[in-house]
């Protein structure tokens, strides 16, 4: 497994720019007029883009009321004749 140099400019510039996308959305989340599921399903939306960017299968996010939303990406069962 290749480690991370957390001192690397390449790490540094990654996780400014991960911070600024993080108060864009965020920002954009408090100001808008969508209700709180709604503003999920966007958030869901948004990561299913990042999940096939990364090649990830699973997200699961829990807002305030202690609700949670998982997504897991899997490929189709194989259909029987």
């Amino acid at each position: 497994m290749k480690t991370i140099d957390k001192n690397s400019d390449n790490y540094q510039e990654l996780t400014r720019q991960m911070e600024s996308l993080h108060q864009q959305i965020e920002q954009a989340m408090l100001s808008s007029p969508l209700s709180a599921e709604e503003k999920m399903a966007v958030l869901m939306r948004f990561n299913l883009t990042i999940m096939h960017a990364t090649r990830g299968s699973f997200v699961e996010m829990e807002i305030s009321d202690g609700s949670k939303i998982s997504l897991r990406l899997q490929p189709p069962k194989a259909l029987t004749h």
